[in-house]
């Protein structure tokens, strides 16, 4: 699967982003700060991270992709975007964003690629509404969420610790309506 847009494509997972990945979870880690710091592992097996990747391309895929690969426009892979369901409650998709080619943020290729990612998923499965997870301190997802039409849902205070100060998980909502009436020819083109 390739979607192009803009300045991104997204993309099915291939054997030559093993290498990335490893980078991404061994050396340029900078990105897990924002992501989900509670999670981040300071002595990631590469063995376990290759087994892992290497299943996950081995996998028959889906028709309808709740993973993809973002690439800038020139091929080089930068991310990627994802799905999963809140606490298991199949009634509550929520979308998830990772660049951690930190050249490549802040230059509007995470909201190409989160509202495409977005519309496709609403698309093709169906949805009303799409959530998405993120927590206080990671002003730069919020922005983004809030700027494709997501708009905060629930706050879960005093969620987690991160550096010493307690922080609030927050939990963001867009409308399917909302998102296709302002990107009918994105919407169109997925």
């Amino acid at each position: 699967m390739n979607i192009v847009y803009k300045d991104i494509i997204l993309r099915d997972r291939t054997y030559e982003d093993l290498k990335d990945y490893i980078d991404w979870y061994t050396v340029e880690t900078e990105w897990q700060d924002w992501d989900a710091p509670w999670e981040k592992e300071d002595n990631v097996s590469i063995e376990k991270l290759r087994e892992g990747i290497l299943r996950s391309i081995e996998r028959p895929l889906p028709n309808i992709r709740r993973r993809l690969e973002i690439c800038y426009k020139n091929g080089e892979h930068i991310g990627w975007m994802n799905s999963y369901y809140i606490d298991g409650n199949i009634n509550k998709l929520a979308t998830g964003i990772d660049i951690p080619c930190r050249e490549y943020r802040g230059k509007g290729l995470g909201e190409q690629a989160f509202k495409t990612f977005s519309i496709y998923l609403i698309k093709n499965l169906r949805l009303n509404e799409l959530y998405t997870e993120t927590w206080s301190g990671n002003q730069s997802m919020i922005a983004l969420a809030v700027k494709c039409g997501y708009r905060l849902n629930w706050v879960d205070k005093d969620y987690r610790i991160v550096n010493g100060k307690y922080v609030d998980g927050l939990e963001l909502k867009l409308r399917a309506e909302h998102i296709i009436k302002n990107n009918k020819e994105l919407f169109n083109l997925l």
